[in-house]
């Protein structure tokens, strides 16, 4: 599978580095994000998040904005869009959790 970064292109209107909104992110709602990527995230880029059939997550410096439209959209034939199943709330926990793996 290709990587995040890589897949960038597919993602208009979403920059890949850029304005990062969560990242000091209240605890509960990492913990949130944590559980959602549990179920919703960890089959494919492992319970980690470092990677398995989807790329590591850690240290990226992904944008929010990108980190968003990747969960929402999806990547063709790469990852399935979320948009349809997570509400806006449930994202952003998505970011922040994303988020918290760059430290």
């Amino acid at each position: 599978m290709a990587a995040l970064i890589g897949a960038a292109v597919m993602a208009p209107g979403a920059p890949l580095h850029g304005k990062k909104h969560n990242a000091d992110a209240p605890a509960a709602l990492v913990a949130q994000g944590h559980a959602l990527f549990v179920t919703n995230c960890s089959p494919c880029h492992g319970a980690d998040a470092e990677g398995d059939d989807g790329p590591n997550l850690h240290h990226k410096g992904l944008a929010d904005a990108f980190i968003a439209t990747a969960v929402k959209n999806g990547f063709k034939n790469e990852m399935p869009p979320f948009g349809s199943k997570l509400k806006a709330p449930e994202v952003k926990a998505l970011v922040a959790y994303v988020h918290s793996l760059q430290k």
